[in-house]
């Protein structure tokens, strides 16, 4: 059902162009021409086909030639296509996920987040590697991730948690571990994650559980990625950590099945 997903580097400005996706927002296109925008930081939203077409014919064409693809292939005049995309796009830009025009203060907020998503990851890697039980690891690596979260958002939080050259995550210096072991180590994180899910005294949702286990599970030597995944009926995102086919500390078994994965990390 869905037929591609754009991001902002893919969707790169056109000579002229006022509008781009923001950096931390997806376009996804389905199969019968609708398409949703994933604020990957917020919520999700729906277009309906008109308005999925206007808006990716903008981002692949800039709206001088969105403007003339989009009026020959509607039949209709110009000067009423221009009326419709500019409270389209004005729309958009108002709820954050286009950007409109170039702002160097959103560059230096953007270095900002960068840095401190590094520093913060870094953190995270001594502290699930110090030892301890493994709820205390859980308790470090499900706060680090939501303050991170909370400081950065989950574009920077995920490039810098998941990126080995920046974040230090990887098995070097450690023997990978497999069978028994892994499956042991695996059943371990997932307990520790949820009973300290369930104990947390602030609300934590499916990103920090999934980055928590992948860094419990990277630690200790294991393969880990985190799946970001889409459900187009009811709309929704869901984040979650797997290492060798298997979800780890998953609120419900089975229910990740339900979304369609549109970002693999790690």
């Amino acid at each position: 059902m869905i037929s591609a997903v754009l991001t902002a580097s893919q969707c790169r400005a056109q000579p002229g162009s006022l509008y781009r996706l923001a950096p931390e927002v997806l376009l996804v296109m389905v199969d019968d021409g609708s398409a949703r925008i994933v604020d990957l930081d917020g919520a999700v939203a729906a277009l309906d086909a008109t308005a999925a077409t206007m808006v990716e014919a903008v981002l692949r064409l800039g709206e001088t030639g969105a403007g003339a693809e989009l009026a020959d292939g509607f039949g209709v005049e110009p000067r009423r296509i221009r009326t419709d995309l500019h409270a389209v796009l004005g729309d958009l830009v108002a709820q954050g996920v286009l950007c409109s025009g170039p702002s160097r203060l959103h560059w230096r907020a953007r270095q900002i987040r960068r840095r401190v998503a590094s520093a913060l990851s870094a953190v995270a890697v001594r502290w699930v590697g110090v030892g301890g039980t493994w709820e205390v690891r859980a308790w470090g690596a499900l706060t680090l991730a939501r303050l991170l979260l909370w400081m950065s958002g989950w574009s920077f939080t995920i490039g810098a948690w998941s990126a080995p050259g920046r974040a230090g995550w990887g098995t070097a210096g450690r023997v990978a571990r497999s069978g028994n072991e892994g499956a042991g180590d695996l059943d371990a994180i997932a307990i520790a994650v949820t009973r300290v899910v369930a104990r947390y005294p602030f609300p934590l949702d499916c990103k920090e559980r999934a980055l928590a286990a992948f860094a419990l599970a990277r630690a200790s030597g294991l393969p880990a990625r985190i799946v970001l995944g889409i459900s187009l009926f009811p709309l929704a995102l869901h984040a979650w950590c797997e290492s060798g086919g298997e979800v780890v500390a998953d609120q419900f078994d089975g229910y990740c099945d339900r979304y369609t994965p549109i970002r693999v990390y790690g």
